[in-house]
């Protein structure tokens, strides 16, 4: 049997917020995440690097090089500059730009299991399904901020005791996935210019198309917290309008829909407290407590 080409579509754009070494640490790890998986799946495998213009491509391009030994024989990059594209647009243009059978999806700000390469692509080289998904969880870095993002954020923490990690396991993440790439092409993901929120349109209309999905558990992304108090009430902003987006995507009169998005605010405070009552008070010191808890609920 043929085997089946790869690449790993990696948006670079959250990378510009690490710091250089860390950036170098990943398309390292990368590089052996790809050196050590299994021989069904092909070597070299594309890394197609997809940005638009917030990307220093000179500074790129230095990292590919300094990198350069770490990825021969195991990924070979290429660079796709998507000028004023948001986020879910350059996940949607890879596979008009790339001719490889399978596309996996990462993002530069997570970081992946050890296997997992292996376990995201195993239903789909297998034939067992179209398109895999695994799971997504906060990246607990220790710090402050990143306490307070883990909490007011929605990827659930590595807790039994948290609240969003039922609703988590359910949820599909478009930094942690692998697809057949045709079917990238004859169900497109949805252009929704005011918000993020294509995910759960796309994920309904694969549904209906008939596309046969697997969750894989075992294929986990950490996903890593804001940094910088403004960057994290930027990212508030942001859901705030997905929030939006969403209830106008529910239909229904214009009464229904502002009912919904007030009582949209009230439950998303109510299930924070909740979160940091239940997990949150476990994670912080008295001293961090407040602050984390007033940062938290600035958030939602």
């Amino acid at each position: 049997m043929k085997q089946r080409s790869v690449t790993i579509v990696l948006e670079w754009d959250n990378a510009e917020g690490l710091a250089r070494e860390k950036a170098l640490y990943f398309l390292r790890q990368l590089a052996t995440t790809v050196r050590q998986s299994p021989a069904a799946i092909p070597r070299p495998v594309t890394l197609l690097l997809v940005f638009d213009d917030g990307v220093d491509q000179a500074g790129l391009r230095a990292m590919l090089d300094e990198c350069a030994e770490d990825m021969e024989g195991s990924l070979e990059p290429k660079l796709l500059h998507t000028p004023d594209a948001g986020y879910y647009e350059k996940k949607g243009v890879a596979p008009f730009f790339d001719t490889s059978d399978i596309l996996v999806y990462a993002d530069s700000d997570c970081r992946y299991s050890d296997d997992w390469l292996e376990d995201i692509l195993s239903p789909v080289l297998s034939g067992r399904a179209d398109l895999a998904y695994g799971d997504t969880v906060a990246l607990e870095d220790g710090t402050m901020m990143g306490k307070m993002s883990a909490l007011g954020w929605f990827f659930p923490l590595r807790s039994p005791h948290d609240p969003l990690l039922k609703k988590g396991a359910r949820r599909f993440f478009a930094n942690n996935f692998a697809v057949r790439r045709r079917l990238m092409i004859e169900v497109p993901i949805p252009r929704i210019s005011a918000a993020r929120a294509h995910g759960g349109p796309w994920f309904r209309s694969l549904a209906a198309a008939g596309v046969r999905t697997e969750k894989v558990s075992a294929a986990v992304a950490e996903h890593k917290q804001f940094d910088r108090f403004s960057d994290f009430l930027a990212r508030a902003w942001m859901l705030g309008i997905d929030k939006d987006v969403g209830v106008a995507i529910a239909g229904g009169s214009r009464s229904y829909r502002i009912v919904r998005a007030v009582t949209g605010v009230f439950e998303m405070t109510v299930k924070y407290l909740r979160r940091f009552f239940t997990v949150g008070l476990t994670r912080v010191t008295p001293i961090d407590a407040l602050p984390v808890f007033l940062g938290g609920l600035s958030f939602v």
